[in-house]
C-alpha cells in the first residue's frame, strides 16, 4: 500500500480509526502523522484557510466539540493536544470520556456537562476543546460551542447530524457579541 494510502478503508474512504490507532502502550501508532495534521490546522499558509490558523479563528473557534472514534483514541489526544504548540498553550482540553471504561457509554451526565461548563467558565476569557465519543453529541446544549470537529467515521446520518447541530445552539455576550457563524 502506498503511503498516502495506508489510511484509506476498503471503500477507498478514510479511515479515522485507522489514523487514530493506538498501541498496546496507548500511544499513537501514527503520532507523526497525527502532529502533521495538528501542524497543519495551525499554521497560516498564504494558499490555505485552516480553521486554526490565524489568531482570528482561533478567536472565533474558542470552544468546540471534538468528536473522535474511541475512548483510547480519545485519551492519546488529550495527552497530544495537551503536548502541541498552539492547542497546548491557548486550549484547556477537556475530555468527557477519559474515564469511561468502553466505547458504548453514550450517556452524558451532569458531571460532563459541568466539566464542560467550568472549563468554560467566562467564555470571553477561555478557548476550550471538549473531546468525547459520543457524550454530549445529542440532547444537550452548550451553547458557547462554534463548532464540531470529526475525527471520526460514522454511518448514522441521524448521529452525525445531531453532533453537528451541537454547534447551532444560539448565543450572545456582552463581549463576545452574538453567534452568527
Amino acid at each position: 500500500m502506498k503511503n498516502k494510502e495506508r489510511f484509506l478503508d476498503d471503500s477507498r474512504s478514510f479511515n479515522f480509526r485507522e489514523f487514530f490507532r493506538v498501541n498496546d502502550n496507548n500511544e499513537f501508532v501514527h503520532k507523526v502523522d497525527i502532529n502533521a495534521f495538528l501542524d497543519n490546522i495551525t499554521n497560516q499558509d498564504s494558499n490555505t484557510n485552516y480553521p486554526f490558523s490565524t489568531k482570528q479563528y482561533r478567536d472565533e473557534l474558542r470552544h468546540t466539540l471534538w468528536l473522535l472514534p474511541g475512548v483510547k483514541e480519545a485519551n492519546a489526544f488529550e495527552k497530544l493536544l495537551n503536548e502541541h504548540r498552539i492547542f497546548g498553550k491557548e486550549y484547556k482540553i477537556v475530555n468527557v470520556v477519559k474515564d469511561d471504561k468502553s466505547d458504548s457509554n453514550e450517556v452524558a451526565t451532569n458531571g460532563d456537562l459541568d466539566k464542560v461548563r467550568q472549563a468554560i467558565g467566562d467564555p470571553s476569557q477561555s478557548k476550550t476543546i471538549t473531546l468525547t465519543v459520543r457524550k454530549l453529541t445529542t440532547g444537550v446544549n452548550i451553547p458557547e460551542w462554534t463548532a464540531v470537529l470529526f475525527l471520526s467515521n460514522t454511518n448514522s446520518a441521524m448521529n452525525y447530524l445531531q453532533a453537528a447541530f451541537r454547534a447551532q445552539t444560539p448565543f450572545s455576550h456582552e463581549k463576545l457579541g452574538m453567534k452568527k457563524n
